[in-house]
């Protein structure tokens, strides 16, 4: 019965990736009201906090090292359930080679704001402001986050960011903006509130072939890539590692019928997006990019695979 159910909802996310999807007033329309209902109770999911993939090192030795840098982190604000979508923060933190000291950051898409929180009373930043399009994830957010004196949250579209043009030292978007209508529209607005020589920490999925189109519109926006991970071995490693953790949150905090979709949603082992994944249909990449001043000239690209 479970395979009918997962078979079923097959065909609903088929259908939504090849007719509805590409619709950008639908897709904005969806997204919204997807991630609303997800953030529907703060009382019963207050220990969902994050939202990601996760990220975990597929070497032991190197996993050994990493997971005990990690575990001097704060960490208490969020449970067991939570700490291989930390990962992914640490990761992203932990690679940046610039510095994070005094600067301003936002997060595009910053969900129910384990990350913003995560990186606010782990790096010595000046502020952070989350913006999400979902209400009910800003709500959530500025209740639960509310004694972080650095933090804080507002509802925005990240089409047209609620900012003051060159007013941002970094900003970050995690496995966000494959929910955006018009990613260019938003890559723009990116580049317009950043300041010159600013940063950029970018990472999320998409076809392989899409790679080119990315890199494109970063160049067309002003936007110079300072390094290119593929970092989809650790997103399998991730998911391999957290599979059962997820489909556990999944019982404990979705009614039955949503189960199959959930569990694709969340990439589960076995599911749409993960055996994607596996298969190389998807790829799932960590850019760096500074913003240049117009005269500045390009500097190679630091790939890493």
């Amino acid at each position: 019965m479970a395979k009918i159910g997962e078979f079923l909802w097959r065909i609903v996310v088929f259908i939504f990736e090849i007719i509805l999807s590409p619709l950008p007033f639908f897709k904005k329309f969806f997204w919204k009201r997807w991630y609303n209902w997800l953030s529907r109770d703060k009382t019963i999911e207050v220990d969902f906090l994050f939202m990601n993939y996760g990220h975990h090192e597929v070497s032991e030795n190197k996993e050994k090292l990493r997971n005990g840098e990690y575990l001097k982190k704060e960490r208490s604000f969020y449970s067991p359930d939570n700490e291989t979508m930390a990962r992914l923060y640490f990761y992203l933190c932990e690679s940046f080679s610039g510095n994070f000291r005094g600067k301003s950051l936002i997060e595009v898409g910053s969900g129910r704001g384990g990350g913003a929180r995560f990186i606010s009373q782990n790096y010595p930043i000046s502020s952070f402001i989350g913006i999400d399009l979902s209400t009910k994830n800003i709500d959530f957010s500025k209740d639960l986050h509310k004694n972080i004196p650095q933090l804080s949250f507002m509802e925005g579209d990240a089409e047209k960011l609620p900012l003051a043009e060159g007013s941002v030292d970094i900003v970050f978007n995690v496995e966000s903006s494959h929910c955006y209508p018009r990613f260019e529209t938003f890559i723009s607005e990116v580049s317009r509130v950043l300041k010159t020589g600013g940063h950029f920490i970018f990472c999320d999925f998409r076809p392989k072939e899409e790679r080119e189109g990315l890199l494109k519109v970063f160049k067309k926006n002003g936007l110079e890539v300072l390094s290119e991970v593929d970092i989809t071995p650790n997103i399998l490693a991730a998911l391999d590692f957290d599979s059962e953790k997820r489909i556990a949150l999944i019982k404990r905090l979705t009614p039955k019928f949503m189960y199959p979709i959930m569990k694709i949603f969340s990439g589960v082992k076995g599911t749409l997006v993960y055996e994607n994944f596996k298969k190389g249909k998807l790829d799932y990449f960590h850019f760096v990019l500074a913003k240049k001043s117009k005269e500045e000239p390009t500097r190679p690209i630091e790939e890493k695979r």
